[in-house]
């Protein structure tokens, strides 16, 4: 606390009464200065002083003259013991500095008065009286006015001045000091009422918890009680494990342990209210010091309504990505038919020269053997084609790890008698195995999707030499694959619309293949697809995580 004046400490008008009381008592006058030596509070000076020696010239100077030492003690002196001072007269004062943490506040004076053994005889104050033309008689009963103490009752008079206003200022301190802790103890109730009141009347529920005590509720607005359907009683006997059905008491107790509950957290999860019901929220909590405890203090909010629109957002994705699945249906009928077309001629010529073996007088045996052999292997490579059809529209229910390698050759190995109608090159460029997480069968049809697209602007701008790249690669943590071609590249006005749904650059395009593909890959599979022109071409880059 800033040390105030000796004005703000002291009741100055109780102090004129006290000095008052105490010149009625000791016939002693005086007087405060404050720190700057002006008056605060200051009684007449003896009728000696007043009437008969301040209006003459040379007797007023002497008379002034212990004032002015006074005003130099007061203002030099650093400590806090008093002095006396002796007036030409004979006449004394004394000054006590008050003093409070090494300031001085003020000085007290006290006088005027002689001293038993050095008082001025009679004849010495008529002599001065005829000098200069004063009433001898009246003269004298001034000086018989004046106090007279001896030296014991001197130094009694300054130990009480200093003792009393000493105690009187350190009382001002400390009531003052007092009034401080009051208004600030006001000011911080004000405060804590002002954030009771916001934490009570808040529509989000707020909570504290104990970890030390199984993570027991210790604290429930009425939002959160309105949440539970419960009374504050019942809430705050239960635990953590009563009202959380995710609770995982292993996953606690390592928290516990490494103490990772005083980290803020946010979390999603599910309350069990009142009524049995389980309601979504989402929780945010922090560490909590209170009473030499720690707490872990939050709020939280009911997520239903947006778990709910997640869901409707996650049907809507899900029946586009069937309907992108469905619109890409033809092409692999068309695929399958490109790629059955020569295994189909093989099996006929087979049987062909079968059916003239068998018209021959004697049949051979090793022909017909290899002639068996090779239906068969071309059979199970039908088979193959339409494994990869079925394992197209199967939707992966868990990620797993997958080779990009493989994935990538058996896409080009599908498609690849397409491209070859079209003179369209197809080369695959993987320089080390790279393994992703993810789901394949999404993964394969973005990939067709995209080499889909490619082979159509090739064909469909006519390029003399077409050609599409695929690179399998692995940067710091992600695996990339671009898929590039020389058909030109996307328009400038459409590449930062390519992803739109609904947008599409052919006459007869469904507008969803390159939106479900961003879907597929960058919230199904937590990766990233992106676009640009390069080369002569587009570039289309899709990055995964890797194992």
């Amino acid at each position: 606390m800033t040390m105030p004046d000796f004005e703000h400490l002291v009741d100055l008008e109780r102090m004129r009464l006290l000095l008052e009381a105490q010149s009625r008592i000791t016939g002693l006058r005086a007087a405060i200065l404050d720190a700057r030596n002006n008056p605060l509070v200051a009684l007449p000076g003896p009728e000696l002083c007043e009437r008969f020696h301040r209006p003459q010239a040379v007797a007023g100077t002497d008379c002034c003259e212990i004032e002015s030492l006074i005003r130099e003690f007061a203002a030099t002196h650093a400590g806090d013991e008093g002095q006396v001072f002796r007036c030409r007269h004979g006449l004394r004062a004394f000054a006590v500095p008050i003093v409070v943490d090494g300031r001085r506040l003020a000085t007290y004076c006290s006088g005027k008065y002689y001293q038993a053994n050095d008082k001025p005889d009679a004849a010495c104050w008529r002599e001065q009286a005829r000098n200069l033309g004063l009433d001898e008689n009246a003269c004298l009963a001034a000086v018989d006015g004046v106090p007279v103490l001896t030296p014991e009752q001197e130094r009694d008079h300054i130990d009480f001045a200093r003792n009393l206003v000493q105690s009187l200022v350190e009382a001002g301190v400390k009531n003052l000091s007092l009034r401080d802790e009051i208004s600030r103890r006001r000011a911080s109730e004000q405060e804590a009422s002002f954030f009771r009141t916001l934490v009570e009347k808040t529509g989000d529920p707020i909570f504290v918890l104990d970890p030390a005590d199984g993570f027991r509720m210790v604290y429930v607005n009425p939002a959160a009680c309105k949440h539970f359907g419960m009374d504050p009683e019942t809430i705050l006997r239960m635990r953590l494990p009563d009202w959380d059905p995710l609770f995982d008491e292993e996953r606690i107790a390592e928290m516990l342990r490494e103490k990772t509950y005083l980290q803020p957290l946010l979390i999603e999860t599910v309350h069990r209210v009142a009524s049995g019901k389980l309601v979504p929220v989402e929780v945010t909590s922090s560490p909590l010091e209170y009473g030499g405890r720690l707490l872990t203090a939050g709020f939280f909010h009911d997520i239903s309504e947006r778990k709910a629109i997640e869901a409707s957002l996650r049907e809507k994705d899900l029946l586009l990505l069937q309907q992108s699945r469905m619109a890409a249906m033809g092409e692999m009928i068309s695929y399958i038919a490109h790629q059955w077309r020569q295994p189909l001629n093989i099996i006929g010529l087979f049987a062909q020269t079968l059916e003239i073996a068998s018209g021959k007088p004697t049949i051979d045996r090793a022909y017909v053997t290899t002639a068996v052999e090779k239906i068969t292997e071309v059979v199970q490579h039908m088979s193959a084609t339409i494994d990869d059809f079925r394992n197209f529209f199967r939707t992966d229910q868990d990620p797993q790890l997958f080779d990009l390698k493989d994935i990538c050759g058996r896409i080009i190995a599908f498609i690849a008698e397409a491209l070859k109608l079209e003179n369209i090159e197809i080369v695959c460029s993987a320089p080390q195995a790279v393994v992703a997480m993810g789901y394949p069968n999404e993964f394969w049809h973005v990939l067709l999707n995209l080499l889909n697209n490619a082979k159509e602007a090739l064909i469909e701008r006519g390029v003399a030499a077409p050609r599409i790249a695929l690179e399998i690669g692995r940067e710091e943590n992600r695996a990339v694959v671009r898929v590039r071609d020389n058909s030109g590249g996307i328009p400038p006005d459409c590449i930062d619309r390519i992803f739109d749904r609904y947008f599409s650059t052919k006459g007869d395009g469904t507008g969803l293949g390159l939106y479900i593909s961003k879907i597929i890959i960058e919230k199904r599979m937590a990766g990233c697809l992106t676009v640009c022109n390069v080369d002569g071409g587009a570039e289309f880059r899709i990055e995964l995580p890797v194992a």
